[in-house]
């Protein structure tokens, strides 16, 4: 056990050596910043590498819950990068709105452009593929997102537009996996080393069903509302008027004894059939559910 626990370490040792040679090359790099562990990684090497050259930006929109997008400011506080936030309406893509399977595809390209113009903006330089002129002009000379290569076991379309777009995925480039990327974030020091896998509200509704404002605010509502009741690890899947709870396989039992506290609750945000998921939340639930129908 020593002996293959030696073995992991000397590869992920590896794995950082290379990150750092490699961001290093890059001179100056934009992060696309989430507060989650693996942009959190990404952002921590490239201000160790590149100090000022290094900038993280984080997208705000709708998608966002509000305290994710705190978190991530206070992440990024602590880690001392250069930090800009991004106002951006994924809403107004009406490709995205209607909500198809890819819809993470249309989501961030626009994304990536408007990275691509903040950083342009803060003195990174930049070239990104199809990029407009005037984004190039002032644009900067690498953009980085945070995908492993845990990520391709999953329905990720959101990868086929970075690399569409000639977005640097140094992790998944490097073959980091989703458990090793926790351990280096652990080693560096990063409070957000074990935090549970987050995705952006969007994908808690059922696929081909119109995403809109009032949806978004309704299931960040009903998961704010979980969490303040000791549940880490949410999911509030919405198809129509119903939700779909899902929590951690461990506190199934849990939820199941606080129904007289969840259902009311959640009737109130407007959910007219509420659901606890006995199964627990799987990693990629909604992309499992969309292959079950």
């Amino acid at each position: 056990m020593k002996r293959n626990t030696a073995a992991g370490a000397a590869v992920l040792n590896k794995k950082m050596d290379a990150l750092k040679k490699a961001i290093e090359k890059k001179g100056a790099l934009a992060v696309g910043f989430s507060g989650g562990v693996d942009s959190a990684l990404l952002a921590k090497v490239a201000y160790d590498v590149l100090g000022e050259n290094a900038l993280a930006v984080t997208i705000d929109s709708d998608l966002l819950p509000r305290g994710e997008l705190r978190q991530a400011i206070e992440l990024a506080r602590s880690i001392g990068i250069r930090r800009s936030i991004v106002k951006c309406s994924p809403l107004s893509n009406k490709r995205f709105v209607s909500n198809p399977k890819d819809r993470c595809y249309y989501c961030k390209k626009d994304d990536v452009s408007a990275i691509a113009a903040e950083a342009g903006r803060n003195g990174c330089f930049t070239a990104v593929r199809g990029a407009t002129p005037s984004l190039l002009r002032r644009g900067i000379k690498c953009i980085a997102f945070g995908a492993t290569a845990s990520d391709l076991s999953d329905y990720r379309p959101g990868i086929k537009a970075c690399d569409e777009l000639g977005v640097w995925q140094p992790l998944l480039e490097l073959g980091f996996t989703k458990d090793e990327v926790r351990a280096a974030a652990k080693q560096l020091g990063l409070p957000v080393w074990n935090k549970p896998a987050a995705a952006c509200l969007a994908s808690r509704i059922a696929c081909g069903e119109a995403i809109t404002k009032k949806k978004l605010a309704m299931i960040e509502r009903a998961e704010d509302f979980l969490h303040s009741l000791g549940f880490d690890l949410v999911r509030v899947r919405m198809s129509g008027d119903s939700a779909r709870i899902e929590v951690a396989s461990g506190e199934i039992a849990k939820a199941a004894a606080l129904a007289g506290k969840i259902a009311p609750a959640l009737r109130a945000l407007g959910y007219e059939r509420i659901v606890l998921d006995m199964e627990g939340y799987t990693p990629g639930g909604a992309n499992l559910q969309r292959k079950k129908k």
